[in-house]
């Protein structure tokens, strides 16, 4: 992340990417989050972009944390917590 105060966006997207990674779930994390898949879909994403790096493996019904990924989510929740 840039800069050393994160946005809302940014805090937010760590809190939909944890939410993702604790059910390893789109649907069920957009029903805890009250979000569309697609919004979360697209945070992610973007998120990504952001980082340089995947943090899901996405299959056709799963996805997996990438190593990447499960680094990154330590990293996010000491932010969020």
């Amino acid at each position: 992340m840039r800069g050393a105060v994160m946005s809302f966006n940014s805090y937010s997207s760590l809190h939909i990417f944890a939410q993702i990674a604790g059910s390893l779930s789109f649907k069920e994390a957009a029903g805890a989050l009250h979000l569309t898949q697609s919004a979360l879909s697209h945070r992610i994403r973007k998120l990504e972009q952001e980082l340089g790096f995947p943090l899901f493996v996405r299959q056709t019904r799963k996805i997996a944390l990438t190593a990447e990924g499960e680094r990154f989510l330590a990293h996010a929740c000491n932010i969020i917590n």
